[in-house]
């Protein structure tokens, strides 16, 4: 599961770079050889890229969305898949030309919230979306994937956080 090589050592790392299939959430084996290939062809937008890293904000993607997102965004959304709703980015905000915001209710949990491509852009790569999540008090998950991926968002938001929480210690969890 882990992207690269020089960070498959036991030794400390800063944040390590992860890969994996959907929905089996497993790294790279010979059996699925062209899932990770990076081509555009079916399968192969079935592939999650994460980074575990230390927070480098004070919020993740869910709590950014009253006191940040929504100024942002225009204020109608349009209903999408499994319950999303999808905000276009308000039109003099040339940054976010290409971009739009992905939220979705979820009982018991934050929000889910996503930033995804739109348009051409969104069809050139295999990981026009992205998501940040806190994992535990100090540690946060940053996931990109396709947007094809947003139909089935809630069991692979799941997926995500269990995956990389199984690879935590109890005590970085915040359950001890």
């Amino acid at each position: 599961m882990i992207r690269y090589t020089h960070e498959r050592r036991e030794s400390g790392l800063d944040r390590v770079h992860l890969y994996f299939d959907w929905p089996a959430m497993q790294g790279y084996r010979p059996a699925a050889r062209n899932i990770f290939n990076y081509t555009l062809e079916e399968g192969s937008q079935n592939i999650l890229f994460a980074t575990i890293e230390p927070h480098l904000t004070l919020r993740d993607m869910s709590d950014r969305f009253e006191p940040i997102y929504s100024r942002l965004v225009a204020s109608e959304p349009i209903a999408g898949i499994r319950g999303l709703l999808m905000y276009r980015f308000k039109p003099e905000l040339r940054e976010y030309a290409q971009e739009i915001l992905v939220y979705g209710e979820r009982e018991d949990a934050p929000p889910f919230i996503a930033l995804c491509l739109k348009g051409a852009w969104a069809r050139e790569t295999l990981t026009s979306c992205t998501r940040d999540v806190r994992l535990s008090e100090k540690l946060t998950i940053s996931y990109q994937f396709s947007n094809a991926m947003l139909m089935r968002w809630p069991e692979m938001e799941d997926a995500v956080l269990r995956t990389a929480s199984s690879f935590l210690p109890i005590n970085e969890l915040g359950l001890r």
